[in-house]
């Protein structure tokens, strides 16, 4: 029901909204009793105050509403009919009913109504100037004889503008509900079956929906537009009606009071505002969801354009891989046979794989876009996704085929290099061997070795790796080969195999003659290195001969004047020849080890002849020397005890003479002077002798116990060729002082001459 469809009811005044309130905050209606020959029948008030009833908010109307009958110019009859109609009309929303009665009514009745209790909903009777114990007095309407003040026309007027507005707003609803509608199933057609895949319990909507919307025609651009602004008007109303009603009760006065006080808003333009405003929200979500419907049917026209295009180049990608790409691999199967052939593949190879980079690149891009879609939100058609995988498992499967290719071809070329590497490295080595043939023209067997050492472990480590990388080509040359399909292609490299095989075992052939060859130069070396210490060591005791030798004429060449200084010397003599003898002896082991280990190594043996004579040189000078002084020692020894024994004899004999004096025997005395003569004639024959020794050995210590030796400017030194031995001479301090000339003759010492001087001069005195 509308204020049009009752607007005569509405202009004949049956009943009125004043827009006032109790005290109680209820809405107040006013129902004014006409006289008897007014018209008016129930059946129009009934329509006023259901309409009336109608225009609150279902919250006002739980609260209650209250009704004011004016009967104090019409009939009792007339105003029991208006107030039983009231209660029938308006049933549970009424909460209080008052009636106006006149005061003359109130004189005849002389009752006071409030004396007894009131029922709910029971009319009550008042005068009017009790009427403020009801309703405030500002609230009493002008109809009443009250300042409020209510413009009954006005009222009518803003009804029928909301009532028109909210008829519109209705109608703008349903017309974005059903462009949204037909949005929905135009975009449920084009999304097909990419929106079912993404949300399958959709199905069957999404059917229906598109099912529905098959006869209807496209939604355009016009379309949306004409509705979006259609319902931009609705809402300019809205807006405009709400400012009206703001502007007709903000300003509403009381002429009867002085001061202008502004009236309450009535609690029906109240809910009128609520539901204006709540059309107009409603309003604005239709136009957001419509605003988004067409905003998604864009984008899934923008999604389906773009899937076409990208199953268009997914389709692109996988028949390249497929075709051409395939084509130019299965182009190139040789791996080349040395490092010439094999650097021109690998470079026809990277010329293959700088082709592939741009369809590399559109199947990543692909890839990343395909596979971000549902994490944007957006749908991925299953017959896309078949796509995707098979252009992602072409793709993978020609890359790996591809880089299987490119590892085959660094392992060929790194394979050759080394072969060409090792036998360079082997070649190179092995000829400086050739060229350093002679180990005793080296400075330093000892770093020679080291040398030899380190050429032996890169060797063998460059063999080791010729090997590993042999055997990984090899591997890689047996693996079978797939294209991007995963099937087989028949590729022989049996040819390439054995090719590998060969090579290898050439190496490892050249790496047994290799280490052979390493292995004698290192013995060699090793016994070069022998021979040297033994012949210096050997030179060393050549030194120490010599040294024992100056030691000898310079410390030990002089001969005692007694027995035990004699005796004492001759076991230093001892001594100093079983030290010659031991150096001796370890000097000729040393170099009958240093010749067999020439011999053995084929080396000259002339440095170490000279070595031999030097040391048998020494040794027999030394012998010499040494035996000489031990025979001086000797004589002398006997000399000196013999002239002391027979000494001692003759001052016994010279003793025992004097004592024939007093023999008074005369035959005894004779005997006794027979037997002193015979003992007197052997010792002084014994004495003669030892005289003659005396002499003999006076003069022989007179004489040198070795001849000089000649000096370096006069003769060559005999250790000359030993210094210059390639072997290593030995040290110059030493070995300078043997060739150094021997001492002057050795003299007989003062001592020693005076005793024998003694011995020979005491001999005449035993001829008396």
């Amino acid at each position: 029901m509308e204020a049009a469809d009752i607007l005569g009811a509405l202009q004949a005044r049956v009943a009125l909204v004043p827009g006032c309130r109790d005290l109680g905050e209820r809405p107040v209606l006013l129902v004014p009793v006409p006289a008897e020959n007014a018209p008016w029948t129930k059946e129009r008030l009934d329509l006023v105050l259901r309409y009336f009833a109608s225009i609150y908010s279902p919250e006002t109307r739980r609260a209650g509403l209250t009704v004011v009958v004016d009967a104090r110019s019409g009939p009792w009859r007339s105003a029991r009919v208006a107030v039983r109609q009231v209660g029938a009309s308006l049933g549970p929303d009424l909460a209080l009913l008052l009636v106006l009665r006149p005061a003359a009514f109130w004189d005849k009745q002389r009752v006071d109504s409030c004396a007894r209790a009131q029922r709910q909903r029971e009319p009550i009777l008042i005068p009017l100037s009790r009427l403020h114990k009801y309703v405030a007095a500002h609230q009493i309407p002008e109809e009443l004889g009250g300042p409020w003040v209510h413009n009954h026309h006005q009222w009518i007027q803003n009804r029928i503008y909301m009532e028109a507005f909210a008829r519109e707003a209705e109608t703008a609803a349903n017309d974005l509900d059903k462009l949204r509608g037909r949005l929905a199933g135009q975009q449920a057609m084009l999304s097909g079956e990419s929106a079912a895949t993404t949300n399958p319990t959709t199905i069957g909507a999404i059917t229906i929906s598109a099912r529905i919307n098959l006869e209807q025609p496209p939604v355009t651009l016009e379309n949306y537009q004409q509705t979006k602004e259609m319902a931009r008007q609705v809402v300019t109303a809205g807006r405009e009606l709400l400012e009206r009603l703001d502007k007709d009760y903000s300003a509403l006065t009381s002429p009867q009071v002085q001061l202008a006080v502004q009236q309450p808003v009535p609690q029906d333009v109240v809910d009128t505002r609520t539901r204006i405003e709540r059309l107009l929200e409603l309003l604005a979500a239709k136009q957001a969801l419509l605003h988004d419907g067409w905003h998604n049917l864009q984008s899934t026209l923008v999604d389906a354009k773009e899937l076409s295009a990208l199953e268009d180049r997914v389709s692109q990608v996988t028949d390249w891989i497929l075709g051409p790409a395939e084509t130019m691999l299965n182009a190139q199967r040789e791996v080349g046979l040395d490092v010439a052939s094999a650097e021109e593949l690998r470079e026809a190879h990277e010329s293959l794989e700088l082709q592939c980079r741009d369809t590399y690149g559109r199947y990543a891009e692909l890839l990343h876009r395909l596979d971000s879609r549902p994490a944007a939100g957006l749908p991925l058609p299953a017959d896309l996704r078949s796509q995707r995988d098979f252009m992602d498992f072409a793709c993978r499967s020609f890359a790996t085929r591809l880089e299987r290719r490119r590892t085959v071809l660094i392992s060929s070329l790194r394979f050759y290099r080394l072969v060409d590497e090792y036998l360079e490295t082997t070649a190179d080595i092995l000829e400086a061997l050739m060229r350093e043939g002679d180990v005793e023209a080296l400075e330093s067997v000892d770093e020679a070795l080291r040398q030899l050492q380190r050429h032996q472990v890169d060797v063998d480590e460059l063999e080791r790796l010729v090997v590993r990388q042999g055997e990984k080509l090899s591997d890689l040359l047996s693996m079978p080969v797939k294209d991007a399909l995963g099937r087989e292609v028949s590729v022989d490299y049996e040819a390439h195999i054995g090719h590998v095989a060969a090579l290898l075992e050439a190496v490892r052939a050249r790496q047994a003659l290799f280490s052979d060859s390493v292995t004698v130069r290192r013995l060699t070396l090793q016994q070069a290195g022998h021979v040297r210490a033994y012949e210096q060591d050997a030179a060393q005791a050549v030194r120490w001969l010599g040294e024992l030798l100056r030691a000898l004429l310079g410390s030990h060449a002089h001969v005692g004047c007694t027995p035990q200084e004699i005796q004492q010397q001759k076991a230093e003599q001892q001594a100093l020849q079983e030290t010659a003898r031991t150096a001796h002896q370890y000097g000729a082991q040393l170099l009958a080890l240093a010749r067999s280990l020439r011999v053995s190594c084929r080396l000259t043996l002339g440095q170490h002849r000279v070595l031999a004579d030097q040391l048998d040189g020494a040794w027999e000078a030394l012998h010499a020397v040494s035996q000489e002084q031990m025979t001086r020692l000797r004589v002398s020894a006997v000399f000196h005890r013999s002239v002391q024994e027979h000494c001692k004899q003759l001052r016994e004999l010279a003793a025992a003479v004097p004592s024939l004096a007093a023999e008074p025997d005369q035959s005894r005395r004779r005997s006794r002077l027979r037997k002193f003569l015979g003992s007197r004639e052997r010792l002084l024959l014994e004495v003669g002798r030892m005289v003659r020794l005396g002499r003999l050995l006076r003069s022989r210590l007179r004489e040198p116990l070795a001849d000089p030796v000649p000096t370096a400017s006069s003769t060559a030194s005999p250790t000359a060729p030993l210094a210059g031995s390639p072997l290593g001479a030995p040290p110059p301090g030493p070995l300078c002082r043997l060739q150094s000339p021997l001492p002057s003759p050795v003299t007989v010492p003062g001592a020693a001459a005076a005793g024998i001087n003694r011995c020979v001069s005491a001999a005449p005195l035993l001829y008396f």
